[in-house]
């Protein structure tokens, strides 16, 4: 069994209380003090000011300084949680100069609380300050179970450091009176491990760079398509302008194999999946990938239009012209030699019947030849029609079947979507309103998948939030509303 230890001189302890000396608005300060400092003493050197260099050396100095702080003083770093067992090297660094082997467990509760993914798994989990105050306030702690109960939670939660969601989960796992509160509310400790790592995906999302896609030249290298812009969309483009956004490991392998058979023999794939299961998630992740310059054969520097086929049909009017359009769109997307042209909806494009509009002998060629990359995307019982009915064609493409996720990872897929649902409707979403999000989304809307139709009810719910919640009673409420029917009491236990 490990034996934690804590040693207050250590370095990192040190380093923790020298850079918590540094305020945000120390840091604010300091950075407009090098930055006016460089700016005028340029401007003086440039009017033969005598001064000027000595005031411009103090301005590099202190912008040197600045980025010391930044980047070395304030990043600190710590040890694996695995391999080690010296305290103030795994710690997490918000708390590691703050604290003592002697702290009661309140004392030590509130320390983890008071940082920001404390406080998110409070929040998320509709924890007060007030609740859980009396929980803890003549708690006897015994340090050593505390950071072996989160060594255990590091352990299942499969996260390499400590970090203050896990402490707080331990304090909940062996305090009485807070398991109780758990109890109470009808939550688990899985349900607590699922918020450490909703907010270790968080922690990496808000300090990850925006990715650098390239420049101007990437633009010019890129074929003109005139057409394609206006009867398609750019996933690259929409993908760009996001910067970075949510991508979970359960859809690697997915990117993967589409990748894969995106460059093998046939160069045409058809993602086979019920509506809301993810197809064009999956094309956000290609374009991301190809545009991150990671390795994908010779789909590299290509870009991925999408085309809808409602809307072709729409504008074109007459099977004559839709057949036009379509032929003129490959053409433009062969020439400019790097699109990838996915087609939405793609059974609309081989109906049956008179009238209907059927482009397998329009795009067979295509196909045939290798001349363009195409993705089609359909539905299971689609993909089956179109198999008796255009055999050469469907022999031509790749099935890539996506099946609907489980649960675990649909709420995880639903908890990394609410935080970018959050900032503009100004509001917390918390996990007992994923969870009742998923359960009612599979009684009352049957006709799509997960995560698609959990995410379509977490949306409605936002406009029933209660002073800035998204609470279970707000889902419940957005179903009501839009389905006119009563909705009995969901818990984060009904699952």
């Amino acid at each position: 069994m490990k034996q934690f230890e804590f040693h207050a001189t250590a370095s990192r302890v040190a380093q923790a209380k020298l850079a918590h000396s540094f305020t945000p608005n120390l840091m604010s300060l300091l950075q407009f003090v090098w930055v006016a400092a460089v700016v005028t003493g340029l401007v003086i050197t440039m009017l033969g000011v005598r001064g000027g260099l000595v005031l411009l050396g103090v301005g590099l100095m202190t912008g040197c300084y600045v980025t010391w702080l930044r980047h070395g003083l304030l990043d600190i770093a710590r040890t694996p949680l695995a391999d080690s067992v010296e305290l103030a090297d795994i710690l997490p660094a918000e708390i590691v100069d703050g604290y003592r082997p002697n702290l009661t467990g309140q004392q030590l509760f509130l320390l983890a609380a008071n940082t920001w993914d404390g406080r998110f798994i409070l929040e998320r989990y509709e924890f007060s300050a007030n609740d859980c105050l009396p929980a803890v306030q003549d708690w006897q702690l015994i340090h050593q179970d505390l950071w072996l109960a989160t060594a255990e939670i590091a352990e299942k939660t499969q996260l390499a450091f400590m970090t203050n969601a896990m402490i707080i989960a331990a304090c909940f796992s062996i305090n009485p009176a807070l398991k109780d509160l758990l109890t109470q509310r009808k939550l688990t400790l899985d349900d607590l491990c699922a918020g450490i790592n909703w907010a270790a995906r968080l922690g990496v999302y808000t300090k990850a760079k925006r990715p650098s896609y390239g420049g101007i030249a990437r633009d010019w290298a890129a074929g003109f398509t005139p057409l394609l812009s206006q009867f398609g969309t750019s996933l690259s483009q929409q993908v760009e302008f996001a910067g970075k956004f949510f991508q979970l490991e359960e859809r690697t392998s997915q990117l993967d194999t589409l990748v894969t058979e995106l460059n093998g023999a046939n160069g045409s794939v058809v993602l086979v999946g019920e509506p809301g299961i993810g197809k064009t998630a999956l094309l956000l992740g290609l374009a991301d990938r190809i545009l991150q310059g990671v390795e994908s054969g010779r789909l590299a520097h290509h870009q991925i239009f999408t085309l809808n086929a409602s809307s072709i049909i729409a504008e074109a009017g007459t099977v004559g012209s839709v057949e036009q359009i379509v032929m003129a769109l490959c053409n433009e997307a062969i020439h400019a030699r790097n699109i990838v042209l996915a087609l939405d909806e793609a059974q609309l494009f081989f109906g049956q019947g008179t009238g209907a509009v059927n482009l397998s002998q329009v795009l067979l060629p295509y196909l045939q030849s290798r001349s363009l990359t195409l993705v089609l995307a359909v539905t299971p019982g689609d993909w089956q029609r179109l198999k008796a009915t255009n055999a050469g064609l469907t022999s031509l493409l790749t099935p890539l079947i996506l099946s609907e996720p489980d649960q675990a990872t649909t709420l995880a897929t639903l908890a990394d979507r609410s935080l970018l649902m959050e900032t503009p409707a100004n509001v917390t979403i918390t996990y007992s309103a994923l969870v009742a999000a998923y359960r009612l989304a599979e009684r009352y809307i049957q006709e799509e998948a997960y995560p698609g139709r959990a995410l379509k009810i977490l949306e409605a719910s936002l406009n029933h939030a209660q002073n800035g919640f998204v609470t279970a009673a707000a889902v419940e409420a957005a179903v009501e509303a839009q389905f006119g029917v009563k909705v009995g009491a969901t818990t984060a236990a009904e699952s």
